[in-house]
């Protein structure tokens, strides 16, 4: 879906800022932080203050079509709402972030929500699981 699309169907004004932001994420398809989206827009020669950045990332978050997640740093990631359901490794050494979408460990997840959902009869509506550890790289050092 294109960007005037998904635009008119959240009833947001199609800007410039807003277009990048989301061209962005889609090419990283990994969560990153506003200082990040800033440094890039910079680097495309967008011309656009931080408050700016601030209150367009906010705006689409509340429509939906970004998700805010954090990481235990003091700071929050941003990234597509539209990705699949998935989960993250965070290296606490160098600050990867791998996700875990389809895989058995995806699957032992999915299962578990459903035991619990079962067990204590709660209709679980979302869940975030995020693993920190050491990446493969940093635990050989």
């Amino acid at each position: 879906m294109n960007a005037t699309t998904i635009f008119k169907e959240n009833e947001i004004k199609k800007t410039l800022a807003r277009t990048t932001i989301l061209d962005i994420l889609k090419k990283i398809k990994k969560p990153i932080d506003v200082g990040e989206i800033i440094e890039r827009l910079k680097s495309m020669k967008i011309k656009v203050d931080r408050v700016t950045v601030f209150r367009n990332i906010n705006l689409l978050v509340k429509k939906g079509l970004i998700n805010k997640v954090e990481f235990n740093e003091g700071k929050y990631r941003y990234e597509l709402a539209s990705l699949p359901h998935h989960h993250h490794l965070v290296c606490t050494k160098c600050g990867s972030i791998n996700d875990i979408e389809s895989n058995p460990l995806h699957d032992q997840i999915d299962k578990l929500s459903k035991t619990a959902n079962k067990i204590y009869d709660f209709k679980i509506e979302e869940h975030k699981i995020e693993f920190f550890g050491k990446c493969k790289t940093c635990k050989s050092k």
